[in-house]
């Protein structure tokens, strides 16, 4: 299966604030265009936000904004890696990060 490293720049950031996702494809060749990433957010189930080409390389990157975020809340990402023509390996999943996000308060009424 294809792998990335996966890493983000802080696990902590308040509402408002940006994280950098980035990683480095594992495995050759790649594809012409680079390689296909989908970065994904667990929401009840797996949903793809972004999706990105890796540089000939192999790494990429991709800074998020956290944005209407309530109270304090803790949000899972991965990176997935969709089989593709011109890239010998199967899809691949990386390991799962946490970022904890404190927004302003929010009121039902």
């Amino acid at each position: 299966a294809a792998h990335s490293s996966f890493k983000v720049s802080r696990s902590h950031v308040l509402n408002g604030q940006s994280v950098l996702f980035s990683g480095r494809v594992q495995g050759r060749p790649l594809p012409p265009r680079g390689k296909l990433i989908e970065l994904q957010v667990w929401l009840s189930e797996w949903s793809t936000f972004r999706t990105v080409h890796s540089k000939a390389d192999g790494s990429w990157s991709i800074r998020y904004p956290f944005t209407r975020v309530c109270d304090v809340q803790k949000f899972k990402f991965r990176a997935r890696l969709p089989a593709e023509g011109g890239f010998p390996l199967e899809t691949g999943i990386s390991h799962v990060l946490a970022v904890r996000v404190r927004g302003r308060p929010c009121f039902t009424g």
